[in-house]
């Protein structure tokens, strides 16, 4: 069973990793077959509905992970609008790596002109993101929603406009949530702009997507 979260025509955001499209044509498409899908809207309204094979003519294979975790993203091309220093522990932009441990990346403030900033040095199809908030229990805080904003230059930057732009984040500080990008965004650097948190902004997070799989 796979739980989702939010959905528009083009735009899920879900736990669970297997990737599933919403059509216009009122079908679910996902890479397993004769499953019953438990699909849930913002509204919370159910719809159960029988599976079907990915059909898009997106690869799976474009939902690997781009280096944050693995150390493949050096911490160089990593920056933030600001950093938390604070009682000599810092909360660099270094820190915010999916399953780091320590402290994540945290703005010195926490306000809506925050953001923490990825340079992936060549451009790439990047088809989604997991996020996760301190994952410390002495520091219970989170981004619970955010945009997400895109460049080839680092200098003009266009906001992703799926889902009225605004993507659903973590509800505790420890687990992991997953957003996908329907359709990807093909860039060289991606910003994360928390709009919305608990206690104070605290961000960790890895990006999917590729650079050897092409569309049809």
């Amino acid at each position: 069973m796979i739980r989702i979260y939010q959905f528009n025509p083009l735009f899920l955001s879900f736990h669970s990793p297997p990737l599933c499209v919403w059509q216009q044509s009122m079908q679910v498409w996902c890479p397993m077959q004769q499953e019953g899908i438990s699909v849930w809207s913002t509204a919370k309204a159910s719809l159960t509905m029988r599976a079907h094979w990915l059909t898009m003519s997106l690869p799976l294979c474009c939902y690997g992970t781009l280096g944050l975790a693995s150390g493949g993203v050096a911490d160089t091309q990593l920056s933030a609008s600001s950093v938390l220093d604070w009682s000599t522990r810092v909360w660099a932009p270094s820190g915010a790596r999916l399953k780091k441990e320590g402290l994540p990346w945290a703005p010195s403030q926490s306000d809506q002109q925050q953001w923490l900033q990825v340079d992936l040095k060549k451009e790439k199809r990047i088809t989604g993101i997991i996020t996760t908030g301190s994952t410390l229990s002495e520091e219970k805080c989170y981004v619970s929603a955010y945009r997400v904003l895109y460049s080839n230059d680092g200098k003009q930057w266009s906001g992703y406009k799926e889902s009225n732009s605004i993507f659903q984040g973590n509800n505790n500080y420890g687990d992991e949530v997953r957003n996908n990008f329907i359709p990807p965004i093909v860039a060289r650097f991606v910003r994360i702009n928390p709009i919305s948190w608990y206690k104070r902004i605290a961000l960790k997070l890895e990006l999917l997507g590729c650079k050897c799989c092409r569309l049809q």
